[in-house]
């Protein structure tokens, strides 16, 4: 093969890149998701409940079962 090299530990290989073009699209960077409302305070305390019923099925399936 063109470009390598034996080596004792395998097989080195010569990497060469292409340089930069500026007529190339830069990338399209997109923010943070926005959310549609602020969480309230009752639902915090419901995605924490449903967390820990989640975490207690996954406990008897692991260990009680």
């Amino acid at each position: 093969m063109e470009g390598t090299t034996e080596k004792t530990g395998g097989m080195a290989f010569d990497v060469i890149l292409k340089p930069a073009s500026s007529d190339a699209a830069p990338p399209h960077v997109t923010g943070s998701p926005t959310k549609e409302r602020p969480l309230s305070q009752g639902d915090i305390e419901r995605k924490l409940k449903e967390a820990e019923e989640r975490r207690l099925v996954i406990y008897c399936l692991l260990f009680i079962c």
